[in-house]
């Protein structure tokens, strides 16, 4: 098992675990919520595999990471534009008292 952040790097090994009924069972407690990841790997006709399983404690995030990049696009455009329209309105008041003066 290991933390699925994009800083965790934490991970624990469960063990190794019998057959029982023809199902491979692992009872574990997690003590923090979280996103993780657990990975199985066996060996099947002599052919090793890993399968990486994505599992979720407790309740996810209210915005996630697309929510968040989207937001920041959002905010950084607004900022744009807030200036954009601060240097015209600058240039037009400049251009505007240039001419009463000629």
């Amino acid at each position: 098992v290991r933390d699925d952040g994009w800083f965790g790097n934490k991970s624990e090994l469960l063990g190794v675990q019998a057959i029982d009924d023809g199902v491979y069972r692992q009872g574990f407690v997690f003590s923090e919520e979280g996103a993780y990841i657990i990975t199985a790997g066996f060996v099947a006709n002599d052919e090793p595999y890993t399968i990486d399983f994505p599992l979720r404690i407790g309740a996810p995030v209210s915005i996630g990471p697309l929510g968040l990049a989207v937001g920041v696009i959002v905010l950084v455009l607004v900022g744009v534009n807030v200036v954009q329209r601060r240097r015209l309105t600058s240039a037009r008041i400049r251009r505007a008292h240039e001419e009463s003066r000629s």
